[in-house]
């Protein structure tokens, strides 16, 4: 069976995680990096993971690739889509 890794850039890029390194390693392991970016976010809590101040490793690489196999979503509906959660999850705590 064919195995594949999907995360997001911020892992792939983080090197004190050396995710590539570690797919390496292993051998022969694909390795798939969503472009998700929040850098256009209206979220300052979001923008945070560009300036580095998030370490993400929960799922969101799988989703958002699941997103685009699946829906064919791009990086700005991905984005669109994980605002609108948030947006609904600040409006559940008031």
């Amino acid at each position: 069976s064919q195995v594949v890794v999907g995360t997001t850039r911020w892992v792939a890029e983080d090197s004190t995680g050396d995710t590539v390194g570690l797919a390496q390693d292993i051998g022969s392991v694909p390795l798939l990096a969503t472009q998700l970016s929040f850098t256009q976010s209206r979220y300052p809590q979001l923008q945070a993971y560009e300036q580095g101040y998030v370490k993400e490793g929960v799922g969101a690489g799988g989703c958002a690739i699941a997103a685009h196999l699946y829906k064919g979503w791009n990086s700005a509906e991905l984005l669109q889509a994980i605002e609108n959660l948030v947006e609904q999850y600040r409006l559940s705590l008031r």
